[in-house]
């Protein structure tokens, strides 16, 4: 943290009671590096409905970072401990750090910012809320322009701090994940369905997203601030995912990092069981000695009644689910299978993995489909015409019956083609290949080449035909 805007630190600290009775929370929020306090707002309560009004007037700039510890509002107990304010500042690219609990020195320059603040502020409490409001105005108007701070070498917090560049957006941008991306959207009681259990993830309305084949789930994707030595920041946080700056984008590089990463939905079962190990721990530590026979009977009842109550139907549900991914992939492998035997100039491919009654649509309008014997005909003419012709599959995408394969070919003319003598030229070009699958064999294909390129990479000029001569106009006499 060597300059300013890094990392903000908000806190609610020290609630009193004005002199009318009820209690004032103060609400700070201040820079890390240069000790500036951007603002002091006093409350009636700590919950996100006032607080979140107040952080969005001192938002006209942002931060990369703001620490805070783990209390309300700025952290729960659910998954992650991601409440609705740290999932706003998710949506707004700002990262939520949150310190150890219990460990208030992780915040040292914040605490020692209010504890100045409330000896000048607080002391006696004023009449009501709006006459605290205006001492906190005061106290911190002389704290960042007049106090001189000996880590700023005897600077005033208001000489060191510089505006941030990053401007606070107009609408809040929508968490948004990878099209390969699992999600799931939070309930109105802040839970998602996984692996016929229920979890409980957020308090805030969003969605969360899984990597497949990863093994947490991530409540957006923003970024952690980046360096190159000491040149400066080098990326940004724009709708929920990463992109460089242009204005610095040579001088750092960009790290994209899944913020509060939930080790508990851990697939390899590895993080999840450390987890359920370590709270186990702690529950049990709690109970007395004498009692923890009979809470570990208990715990082994419940336990076997939420086992034998599982819902049947989810269960069923993911089974047809897992088939379903399974098969998909056997079709995805299948058409790879395909393209490498025809790399590999074998025509027994159209009669090992094609059906009797296979038809090939090309181009895939054509209303006439050839058979696989006919395709087989013509991939030999290729062929003989471009000997060293190689396609190389780029995509494959499976859904349900249907497999979708985006490739290029690229080859070199030595041989007659259609009735066009060899050229020596070589192409490239590309396709997209559609087929359909069923019990293990394509039964009917569409294709869509650039042939116009082709045929203009062989040499071939394509002119337009000779206008019809006019008839001459007959006069009417």
């Amino acid at each position: 943290m060597d300059e300013p805007n890094t990392v903000w630190s908000a806190d609610f600290k020290g609630q009193f009671k004005t002199r009318d009775g009820p209690y004032c929370y103060p609400l700070t929020v201040s820079d890390g590096f240069s000790c500036y306090l951007l603002g002091c707002q006093a409350l009636r309560s700590t919950s996100v409905e006032p607080a979140k009004p107040a952080l969005a007037r001192l938002f006209e700039e942002l931060s990369w970072i703001i620490r805070t510890d783990n209390g309300v509002p700025f952290a729960t107990s659910a998954l992650g401990r991601l409440s609705q304010l740290s999932v706003w500042w998710i949506r707004l690219g700002i990262y939520p750090e949150l310190t150890k609990p219990a460990s208030p020195a992780q915040n040292g320059r914040h605490e020692r910012i209010y504890k100045t603040l409330k000896a000048e502020a607080t002391r006696p409490p004023a009449g009501n809320v709006g006459s605290q409001q205006v001492r906190f105005g005061r106290s911190r108007h002389e704290y960042i322009e007049e106090r001189p701070q000996e880590a700023l070498g005897q600077e005033a917090p208001g000489s060191v701090y510089t505006a941030s560049a990053r401007q606070f957006p107009g609408e809040r941008p929508e968490v948004s994940y990878p099209a390969h991306c699992e999600t799931r959207d939070v309930s109105e009681n802040g839970g998602i369905r996984w692996k016929c259990a229920w979890v409980n993830v957020t308090t805030a309305d969003t969605r969360v997203g899984r990597s497949r084949g990863g093994w947490r789930w991530v409540v957006g994707r923003i970024l952690q601030p980046a360096r190159a030595g000491s040149a400066g920041w080098a990326a940004d946080a724009d709708r929920g995912s990463v992109r460089p700056v242009d204005a610095v984008a040579a001088r750092g590089c960009v790290t994209p990092s899944p913020c509060h990463l939930c080790p508990r939905l851990s697939t390899d079962g590895k993080e999840g069981t450390r987890w359920f190990l370590s709270q186990w721990r702690r529950i049990v530590r709690k109970i007395p000695r004498e009692r923890r026979i009979v809470a570990l009977a208990a715990f082994g009842f419940l336990l076997c009644f939420m086992v034998g109550c599982q819902d049947k139907a989810t269960v069923g549900e993911l089974e047809r689910f897992r088939a379903q991914v399974t098969v998909e992939e056997q079709d995805g492998a299948l058409v790879r299978r395909i393209f490498d035997g025809l790399n590999a100039r074998n025509s027994g491919v159209y009669h090992e993995l094609y059906a009797a009654e296979y038809g090939w649509h090309f181009p895939s309008n054509n209303p006439r489909a050839l058979n696989r014997d006919e395709e087989a005909g013509f991939v030999k003419l290729v062929w003989a015409g471009f000997p060293d012709i190689h396609w190389d599959v780029k995509e494959v995408i499976a859904r349900d019956d249907m497999v979708v394969a985006r490739f290029t070919a690229k080859g070199t003319h030595r041989g007659e083609f259609q009735g066009l003598v060899p050229t020596g030229n070589t192409f490239e070009t590309g396709g997209i290949w559609t087929g359909r699958i069923k019990n293990g064999k394509v039964v009917e294909a569409r294709e869509e080449s650039d042939v116009l390129g082709w045929m203009q990479q062989l040499g071939m000029e394509l002119k337009p035909k000779e206008l019809q001569k006019k008839q001459p106009e007959r006069v009417l006499g």
